[in-house]
Formats: C-alpha cells, structure tokens, sequence
C-alpha cells in the first residue's frame, strides 16, 4: 500500500515538473526575442494608429462582427458601441451590421457590405469566382480576408481577417524555393500574433516588424561608430564583445545596416515558414527550426548572422534558440575537429568567410535531410545542394 502511495505521488510530482517546464519553455522561448532599445511605442507603424476608426477601418471591425462575432474592434472605433451583454442575443451580429450598413456613404463600400451580408445568409449561392471576387474588393479597401465555405454544413467561415496590406517577398531563401507566394502583412491596427516578427499561422503570409528591424539597425551602427552601447540590447541580448566584432564585420556601411538586417529578418522567418509548411513542424521541433534559421542567415551574410548566435547563447538555457545555437557550435568543433570551440565559441568568428559559408550550407543540409527522411510532403522543393546564391 505505501509502495503505491509512493508511485502514485512520485507520478504526480514528474507530471506537475512536466507542465512547470512546458510553461518555463513557452516563455523562454517567447519572451527574450526582440527586447528593443529604440522603441516607438508602437507594435504597428504608428501613422496608422487611428486608421480603425476610417471608412475602411469600420468596414473591417464590422466584418470581422458579421463573420467572427467580435465586436472587439467595433469598440475601438468607440469604447462601448455594443455592450457585452450582447453576445447573449441571437444574431446580433446581423444586427449591429446591418445598422452600420444602412449608415455607410460611400456607394462601394456599400456595395462590399450588402454582398458580405448575403454570403454570411446564403454561402452556397456565391461560386469560387464570386468569392474571389469579394476577397479582392476588400483588398482594395486594406482588408485582407479570406473566405471559407463549408460544403457539409453549408456554413460559412473566414481563415484569417486582417485590416491592413501584404506585400510580396521578393528576398530568396538561400536553400529553399517556395511555389506559392509568400506576403509580408502591414498591419494597421495591433494584433496579439502580430506582435514580434513570426511566421504565423496563415499559409500564405508572415510578419516582420519594422521596429525590431529598425532596432537591430541602429543598435549595429551605434556599435560601429565606437558609441556607448552598455544599455542598449541587440536580438535581445547585452552587446558582448564578439556581438561588436561581428557587427563591425557585417556592417562596413551605416547607411545599407536597414537592408541588410530586413534581409536577415525576412530568411530567417521564411526558414520557419518553409519548413512548417514542409514538414508539419510543431513546438518541439522549435530548436531544429531555430537550427536551420541560423546556418541560412549566417551562408547568406556569415558575420552578421554569427552575431545573432552569440546573442543566442546568452538567453536562458533551456531557450530553443540558445538550444539551437549550442547544437550549431557543436557542429561546427566537430567539423573543424576543434572541441575547443564548444568552450571558447569567440574562436568561431575568427574562421574565414567562405568557410563559415560551407560549414552553414553542410550544416543546414545536414539538418534538413534528417527531416526529410522522417516526413514525407512535397509543398515545395528544394535547391540542388551545389546551389550557391551570389
């Protein structure tokens, strides 16, 4: 009896250390990246503070009522325009909607609002075409939405909406192609999962903030030109001395620090968006991707990228992207048959440029073929392994 009472609190103390960890893990992993030095105080460009309570900002919040029966960003518009209690009514989606609509000036705007309400009341009566049709006129008014129709149930349901721009990715991965486009978003209003740069949940799209950019920027061309940098943070890390050699490296020219961090930003994201497209990756696999980000941001410019991994090892140990720079050193000693550098990283940077290229594309294909053989999908391909992007 005492050994089952044993068993029994020991299993139970192995399962709350268990979900203490996961949590450990989640904010570890979330909550060191990006910590800025030069902030603006604003998750979204801030000339687009106000632009929710525009003709194309209420055409958005109501939509977004009609479809999602948020009246989230009804309020913003102004505070207390459905009250709470109103969810409880049925239907009071149509309501609300309907009354923003008899009140709209504009004929075009009117026009988008008439046909949504007879998609919301009739999905089955739109074809593909049609759909299509509506999802491009709300484009044209900063409205990014996407329709689904629910053939079973004949309902009608939206896979994102988000009141703001896309624009396409022109930046190539170094290593991997994508068949379909992939859109940076331009919020104009603030999201939770629009927050930091991420690869999101939509298929389709990403997002880089332009305030992390920006940050990263200044920081670096605050180091090259000799200032004080002893409180300022880059990628979320105090400034180390190999942070400032390898920024002095990468950034020879103040003025291309903005292109070429939105550059590093953007391939490091299309990584983890490819490969959560590819290979159906999920929380766990975070170290692998943060892996693969590294060795392609430091083949496509080596200093710059060595300075995001040594930013990395100063974040909480059990972070994935301290995890995954870890893992990438131990690559490299055992490559360079020096063990030595597991100890003394500093050594890294010290290897010569196109070396470090060839041990970050022998790393990456390491890696991704190790993934290709436990999952099978084919959404996108790959370059030839002696590709080199000049």
């Amino acid at each position: 009896m005492k050994t089952s009472l044993r068993l029994l609190f020991n299993n139970r103390i192995k399962i709350f250390n268990s979900i203490i960890f996961f949590i450990t893990f989640i904010s570890s992993a979330y909550g060191e990246i990006h910590s800025s030095t030069y902030k603006t105080n604003c998750g979204i460009n801030c000339s687009h503070k106000n632009r929710i309570k525009s003709e194309n900002g209420k055409l958005y919040a109501y939509t977004s009522l009609l479809f999602n029966k948020n009246h989230h960003f009804v309020n913003q518009i102004e505070a207390n325009t459905i009250p709470d209690n109103e969810n409880d009514k049925d239907n009071y989606n149509i309501h609300w909607f309907k009354k923003y609509s008899e009140s709209i000036k504009s004929d075009e705007i009117k026009k988008i609002a008439e046909n949504a309400l007879i998609l919301y009341n009739n999905p089955t009566s739109f074809t593909t075409d049609q759909l299509k049709d509506l999802e491009k006129k709300y484009s044209n008014k900063n409205i990014i939405i996407k329709f689904t129709i629910n053939q079973n149930s004949s309902s009608i349901s939206l896979e994102y909406c988000i009141f703001g721009e896309k624009v396409e990715i022109l930046v190539k991965h170094p290593f991997l192609i994508s068949k379909i486009k992939i859109y940076n978003i331009k919020p104009f209003t603030s999201y939770n999962d629009l927050s930091t740069s991420n690869s999101t949940f939509y298929s389709n799209m990403m997002y880089i903030n332009t305030d992390e950019v920006n940050n990263d920027s200044l920081v670096a061309i605050a180091v090259i030109s000799g200032k004080n940098e002893r409180n300022h943070y880059f990628v979320g890390s105090k400034i180390s001395d190999d942070i400032k050699y390898c920024l002095k490296e990468a950034v020879k020219k103040p003025a291309n620090a903005r292109k070429m961090f939105w550059k590093m930003f953007v391939i490091h994201e299309l990584t983890h968006k490819i490969l959560k497209k590819k290979f159906k990756l999920n929380l766990y696999d975070q170290a692998i991707e943060e892996e693969l980000s590294l060795s392609s941001t430091i083949y496509d410019n080596p200093y710059l990228g060595l300075s995001v991994l040594y930013a990395y090892l100063n974040y909480n140990p059990i972070n994935p992207h301290r995890i995954a720079a870890e893992n990438y050193i131990k690559f490299l000693a055992k490559k360079t048959n020096n063990k030595d550098l597991i100890l003394k990283p500093s050594q890294i940077k010290f290897l010569q440029k196109s070396y470090l290229k060839k041990l970050a594309k022998e790393h990456f294909f390491k890696i991704f073929n190790n993934l290709k053989n436990q999952k099978k999908n084919k959404p996108f391909k790959i370059l030839n392994q002696n590709y080199i992007n000049n």
